[in-house]
C-alpha cells in the first residue's frame, strides 16, 4: 500500500470515526454538519488522486466544510469561485487572505499556476530560442570546433523537442476521438431511449 493511500486512508477513517462520535444516534454521519481542516492535503498523493479528492470529498460529506490548504493546482481545479481563498506572504510573519473572484472551471493547469500560485511552466528547452540560436551560427562563414558542436546539440534539441510535441499532439488526438465516441454511443442510448418511448 502507497504512502499517500496510507495517508488518506488515515485522516479520513479518524474523520468518520469522530462523526461517529459526534453523532451516535444519526442515522448518516456522513451527512451530518461539520468543519474538517487539512494542512497540505496533496503531501504523498499520486496526480489523479490530487485531481480526485476534492470531488469525491464534497460528495460524501456534503454538509462538512473543508478548511484545506494546498500547493498543487490538481486540487483546486474545477472549484467555484467562492470555494478558493489565495494566501500572499506580505511578510515574514504575516498573509494576507484574498478572494478568489472568478469560477476557474476552464482553466488549464499552468493557467491555475499563473494566477493563483504564481508562478509558471517552464520548459527545459524553448524551440524559438533554439532555432534564433541556431540561425546566428548559420549566418557564419566559419564556425569553430566548440561552436560546431554546440551546433550539434541544438539541432538534437529541436529534434527532441519537435518529436516531444508530436507526441503531445497525436495524444490529443487520441482523447478527442475517445470523446467524440462517447458522444455517439451517448447519442445512439437517447435515439434508442425516445424510440422505445414512442412503441
Amino acid at each position: 500500500m502507497s504512502q499517500g493511500y496510507q495517508t488518506i486512508i488515515g485522516w479520513i477513517g479518524y474523520f468518520i470515526q469522530r462523526l461517529m462520535e459526534a453523532y451516535p444516534n444519526s442515522k448518516d454521519f456522513t451527512k451530518e454538519y461539520s468543519v474538517l481542516l487539512v494542512d497540505e492535503v496533496d503531501t504523498y498523493f499520486h496526480p489523479e488522486w490530487q485531481s480526485r479528492i476534492m470531488t469525491v470529498l464534497l460528495e460524501n460529506f456534503p454538509k462538512t466544510q473543508f478548511i484545506i490548504s494546498t500547493q498543487s493546482p490538481l486540487i483546486v481545479n474545477g472549484l467555484n469561485r467562492n470555494q478558493i481563498i489565495i494566501l500572499n506572504k506580505e511578510n515574514e510573519t504575516n498573509s494576507v487572505a484574498t478572494k478568489n473572484e472568478v469560477d476557474i472551471w476552464a482553466w488549464r493547469y499552468d493557467d491555475i499556476l499563473k494566477r493563483l500560485f504564481g508562478t509558471f511552466l517552464q520548459t527545459k528547452y524553448n524551440l524559438t530560442e533554439l532555432k534564433e540560436k541556431l540561425k546566428k551560427y548559420e549566418n557564419k562563414e566559419k564556425l569553430t570546433q566548440e561552436e560546431e558542436k554546440d551546433v550539434n546539440k541544438i539541432k538534437e534539441r529541436i529534434d527532441k523537442l519537435k518529436e516531444s510535441e508530436l507526441a503531445l499532439d497525436e495524444e490529443e488526438i487520441k482523447n478527442e476521438k475517445i470523446k467524440l465516441v462517447n458522444k455517439q454511443k451517448e447519442l445512439d442510448e437517447l435515439i434508442e431511449a425516445l424510440k422505445a418511448e414512442r412503441k
